[in-house]
């Protein structure tokens, strides 16, 4: 049963933002995504940034490499954030 609160309700979509990272013994990535969940539940993803790099010649283990994909990542989402606002049509 509904109260008449729930009518009174207004509903905005949600925007998380969501970051990724990856690292091998060949290149380590980052990637920002944003992830909207409208108000009907449906779900739509957006990739705001990514970047890669290739690990370097010398031998390094690969939990390094993943700490430099971390440290990339952490650069990334500072770029990102800081990224002038913009208005969402969603």
């Amino acid at each position: 049963m509904h109260s008449a609160l729930d009518y009174l309700r207004i509903s905005y979509p949600t925007l998380r933002p969501s970051w990724f990272s990856d690292a091998s013994t060949a290149a380590f990535a980052v990637a920002v995504y944003l992830r909207i969940i409208n108000i009907n539940d449906s779900i739509t993803l957006f990739l705001l940034a990514a970047k890669s790099k290739v690990a370097p010649l010398k031998t390094i283990s690969v939990p390094r490499l993943g700490l430099s994909a971390a440290l990339l990542l952490a650069c990334l989402m500072h770029f990102t954030l800081s990224a002038p606002t913009f208005e969402c049509h969603c």
